[in-house]
């Protein structure tokens, strides 16, 4: 037996024929383990979920007022340091590449900020008890690591 394109393109028609239409693009079932392969292949679908989970991420930054009095703008000073760092990282992945995605700095970068804006949220609501009509906005920290390599 000769091993040839047209052996190939014979024995793929049949596999095809067999099998019909049960593996449709209608039929498919996403399952989350897609991601990581997503991620492992560095496919177009893992690089459009960077890059949407980044714009979520900037959004939502966006929309947090960057005033405040005393000890609230020091950390928010902090806080706006800490994440335009995470988008420096960010933005050197969101177009394909084959360099190394440190998701160990992401990580930890995001722990770190999840921890400071839930104590900058405390200190709004206390601020916000002791002064009426304040008004603010968590910034939530979409979750990186779930699109890990």
């Amino acid at each position: 037996m000769v091993f040839n394109r047209k052996y190939y393109k014979k024995y793929l028609s049949d596999i095809k024929q067999k099998v019909g239409a049960r593996y449709t693009p209608e039929l498919n079932v996403k399952l989350p383990i897609s991601e990581i392969f997503d991620g492992i292949s560095r496919t177009e679908n893992f690089f459009a979920t960077i890059r949407e989970k980044y714009g979520e991420l900037f959004r939502e930054f966006r929309y947090v007022t960057s005033k405040y009095d005393n000890e609230l703008q020091k950390n928010y000073d902090k806080i706006e340091k800490d994440i335009k760092s995470l988008f420096k990282i960010l933005e050197r992945i969101r177009e394909y590449n084959t360099s190394h995605i440190p998701w160990d700095i992401i990580q930890e970068q995001t722990k770190v900020l999840e921890d400071k804006l839930w104590k900058f949220t405390d200190q709004l609501r206390k601020e916000r008890v002791s002064n009426f009509g304040f008004t603010y906005k968590m910034v939530r920290v979409p979750d990186l690591s779930k699109t890990k390599a």
